[in-house]
């Protein structure tokens, strides 16, 4: 039977969540004179850039975004995050089995690509969506577009993420969700629409190979 697992990108595949709120704080500090917890950032991030900006500032202007994604975008890459340690093996496992795998992300094509490059992962995946292609998450555009793509059913189809608005995606979408523990979103903040909840890489695809 074809299956098409469905990754989320910073916080489940690469270890990018404390970077994410360190370089949002950097720049909301230099640029605006604001200063935001941790927990507000993680609330906002898997959104695109410019819902993100604005959910968390309450600010709609253009010309100020502009200046703080590109503020952020050059803090964010002066130490790129690395991929979970596992994560390469885990993927090789996964196609093993016989599973599609595909990502979407609230990242942008252009930051999705320079992580495919960096850590040479694209081989992976069947096909991607980036939030500058799609409606941000939680619309199930990605998810919709990837199971036309990939020629998958609904039912075959697992979304997993490390956010609230991938559960959220995935639920809209009407396919399976699966959370990981290690990255913005602990286990108890999750649904019960939730299958199940990763305490680490290593437990995430143990699980996906038995359980998909």
């Amino acid at each position: 039977m074809n299956k098409l697992l469905i990754f989320d990108w910073d916080g489940t595949v690469v270890d990018s969540t404390s970077h994410i709120v360190a370089s949002i704080k950097k720049t909301s500090k230099q640029l605006l004179d604001q200063n935001y917890d941790d927990h507000e950032i993680k609330k906002i991030i898997g959104l695109s850039l410019p819902q993100a900006f604005e959910k968390l500032t309450g600010i709609k202007c253009m010309q100020t975004y502009q200046k703080f994604s590109e503020y952020y975008k050059n803090e964010y890459i002066l130490n790129r995050p690395e991929p979970f340690e596992g994560i390469h093996f885990g993927f090789e496992r996964l196609q093993h089995n016989g599973f599609q795998l595909a990502v979407a992300t609230g990242k942008s094509r252009k930051g999705l690509e320079n992580d495919f490059k960096a850590f040479n992962l694209n081989h992976f995946f069947r096909d991607s969506r980036t939030a500058d292609e799609c409606f941000s998450k939680p619309h199930p555009q990605m998810i919709d577009e990837l199971a036309i793509s990939c020629m998958v059913s609904k039912e075959n189809i697992l979304m997993i993420g490390d956010s609230l608005v991938d559960q959220n995606m995935a639920q809209n979408a009407s396919v399976g969700f699966v959370g990981v523990a290690y990255g913005t979103t602990s286990k108890n903040d999750f649904s019960n629409y939730l299958l199940y909840c990763a305490d680490s890489p290593l437990d995430l695809f143990d699980w996906l190979i038995k359980n998909a």
